[in-house]
């Protein structure tokens, strides 16, 4: 699903492993983005940076899973065209990620990085 959508991008896919999909990076140091299924979430591995969780809270099991992989496609479609920025260290710590369209500065999470491997060091 993902690896028709997103044919550009180099992915790896091991079904009956913790990290059943992983998507390498267009810069090296970002790391790659790893996406785990945990207890009917995904757990998505911003390369070196952070993890987000992505679920939904539907009851019905179809509309469940389409959220999920709504939320999914969101994300990683806004990441590889360098609309969210990563913040933190990319050889490890602590870190986050924020949308550019919904940041008002980088503050002092700075330097901030995009899939590209441009770093952000104005305030937006």
């Amino acid at each position: 699903m993902l690896e028709a959508e997103f044919s550009a991008l180099d992915f790896t896919t091991t079904p009956d492993a913790d990290c059943f999909v992983a998507i390498r990076p267009a810069w090296d140091d970002f790391g790659c983005v790893e996406i785990q299924e945990d207890q009917g979430q995904l757990i998505v591995h911003w390369g070196r940076f952070t993890h987000s969780h992505i679920d939904s809270y539907d009851d019905d099991q179809e509309e469940h899973i389409n959220d999920i992989v709504g939320s999914l496609r969101h994300q990683v479609s806004n990441v590889i065209v360098d609309k969210v920025a990563f913040w933190g260290q990319s050889r490890g710590g602590s870190g986050g990620f924020f949308f550019l369209d919904h940041a008002s500065s980088l503050d002092d999470r700075r330097p901030a990085y995009l899939w590209s491997g441009k770093e952000l060091k104005e305030p937006i």
